[in-house]
């Protein structure tokens, strides 16, 4: 075999390898009167700032105003600011029952000040503490 087909080989299974392998891997978190998922593969810590991706499923529908149709799946991008326990929330993404997209809001928050960027406080045995804990505990095992 020449070199030009082991090096083509040798890209096609690393491409393979790197295609195969799963794009979220999500951890249940909660199950009370919805359930929260985390997604372990694409939590993201950069500097003071940790990026989460949750999914909850609805038990009952919800229904909200800006949203037309039931929705019984949210998915929604936080990002936490460890130092001030504070976050803000990216992106939401919510679904019908079959899990077909219904709407998505993305904001955009450039503010300098922390209070402004990250406007909601993360409060004390809520969903979002628990988020964040989890977090915390994944994070910390992927440092080991």
């Amino acid at each position: 075999m020449n070199k030009f087909n082991l090096v083509f080989l040798i890209c096609i299974l690393i491409l393979n390898n790197i295609i195969a392998q799963p794009k979220e891997d999500w951890l249940k978190i909660s199950d009370n009167d919805k359930l929260i998922f985390i997604d372990k593969l694409n939590i993201v810590k950069l500097d003071n700032e940790i990026n989460v991706w949750v999914f909850e499923q609805y038990k009952k529908p919800i229904d909200l105003e800006e949203v037309e149709k039931d929705i019984y799946f949210v998915k929604t991008k936080y990002v936490i600011e460890k130092e001030i326990l504070r976050y803000k929330i990216d992106d939401v993404i919510y679904y019908d029952r079959y899990k077909n997209v219904v709407k998505s809001f993305h904001y955009n928050s450039s503010y300098n000040d922390l209070i402004y960027r990250y406007n909601l406080p993360i409060i004390k045995n809520s969903e979002m503490e628990l988020i964040y804990l989890k977090c915390i505990e994944i994070l910390g095992q992927s440092n080991n």
